[in-house]
């Protein structure tokens, strides 16, 4: 099974984030200790993405909303 990838990744500092299973990583691994709702929806979404559930384009909304929560974009 391949990892699916987002159409252009998402930069965070000198990090670059290529897909949902990248973007899982980073939220698991990465982030502040503050984790809103956002940060919930966006590793949800990661993990259906990981699941073929959903688009993996969605979960880069989602992750993209996670960042401007935590106010790392």
């Amino acid at each position: 099974m391949q990892k699916p990838m987002w159409n252009s990744a998402v930069t965070i500092g000198a990090v670059e984030i290529a897909g949902p299973f990248e973007a899982l990583s980073f939220l698991d691994h990465g982030w502040p200790n503050h984790k809103g709702p956002r940060f919930v929806d966006a590793r949800f979404a990661c993990l259906a993405a990981l699941d073929e559930r959903t688009d993996p384009e969605d979960a880069k909304a989602r992750f993209a909303e996670a960042l401007q929560e935590a106010q790392l974009h």
